[in-house]
């Protein structure tokens, strides 16, 4: 221990070693997790490593001019995301022009090609720089559940233990010390034999921001002391997500738009064209499972209205009094 004392004496000021040690006292009172879990904890630089307010407001600035658009099909009764094509080769189209930069040529200018056109959703994509791969990009449109219901699926890590039958192992291993702050996950992703499965360490962060009507969900790749590459699992390194979620009215009424922007590299051995393949087709299948997991949450929470009403009007209350610059965060 006298040892160690030095070291942390010649590579941390003072404030930052008395952090250090509150913050291991703390765990090792609440928690009883091994001392060495505790320390990489204590190490964890999340002053370099978090998602600020920044970010979260970039991020969801470059999906807001998306979501206006769909915003605007739909309120000029193009029910899906889909009709865009219907709509640009009509007559009404060539009287009515939408502006230069809507929703196809501003993604095309981007950068972006659509691969998939459905009911309600698009996918896009666009090559990865100094990479074989692509970063996807889905908008869609559900009608059958809140905003608030399909964000908590996403953020509830007990009940993504239960529908995502993929998942092996999926923790929380460390925290900031604020209430509003990111977490860092440890998830665990079963893969298919003979390949290994897949292990993500990523730090996220969720947003609830009523100044906008939107709700953003970013995640991306770290290192963590606590949890050390090893041997038993392919260890992603390169792992992005963002969501940014608009109700069409309020966060707890039916109906949202949504943009995923999605990328990873999974280490796989593989040929290019089938990843890309899985890829495209894959996460547009995951978010019809989270369509379908929020579903299913939507009718416990109706089973339960009476009580769920009442968690929702303390819930409101205790957001209105953590605000910081326009930003409501908030774990569900």
């Amino acid at each position: 221990m006298s040892q160690i004392w030095n070291l942390y004496n010649q590579l941390y000021t003072e404030q930052t070693i008395n952090r250090i040690v509150s913050q291991l006292a703390r765990n090792l009172r609440l928690k009883r997790r091994p001392f060495s879990v505790l320390l990489g904890a204590a190490l964890f630089k999340w002053e370099v490593e978090k998602i600020t307010d920044e970010e979260i407001l970039n991020f969801r600035e470059m999906d807001e001019f998306l979501l206006e658009e769909m915003m605007y099909f739909r309120n000029n009764k193009f029910v899906c995301i889909c009709e865009l094509d219907r709509y640009q080769s009509s007559d009404d189209h060539k009287r009515n022009s939408i502006p230069e930069q809507g929703l196809v040529n501003k993604l095309i200018q981007d950068g972006w090609e659509a691969i998939i056109k459905k009911e309600c959703i698009q996918v896009w994509r666009k090559a990865f720089p100094d990479s074989y791969l692509y970063e996807y990009k889905i908008m869609g449109t559900f009608y059958d559940v809140p905003a608030r219901t399909f964000f908590a699926v996403q953020t509830d890590i007990e009940y993504r233990k239960k529908w995502d039958k993929l998942v092996i192992k999926l923790d929380v291993i460390d925290k900031e010390n604020n209430e509003n702050g990111c977490e860092v996950m440890h998830w665990v992703m079963h893969y298919p034999y003979p390949m290994y499965s897949r292990e993500y360490v990523y730090i996220r962060r969720a947003v609830i921001s009523p100044e906008t009507n939107t709700m953003v969900l970013v995640s991306r790749a770290t290192d963590h002391p606590a949890c050390p590459v090893n041997n038993k699992y392919v260890r992603v390194t390169k792992y992005s997500s963002r969501m940014v979620i608009r109700p069409h009215r309020t966060y707890d009424d039916d109906g949202f738009d949504y943009v995923l922007t999605y990328f990873d590299d999974p280490q796989a051995a593989f040929p290019t064209t089938a990843y890309n393949w899985m890829a495209s087709s894959g996460v547009p299948d995951f978010v019809e499972k989270l369509h379908n997991a929020a579903r299913e949450l939507h009718k416990q929470e109706q089973r339960n209205k009476p009580s769920l009403a009442v968690s929702k009007s303390q819930n409101q209350k205790e957001t209105t009094q953590r605000t910081t610059n326009n930003l409501e965060c908030m774990y569900m």
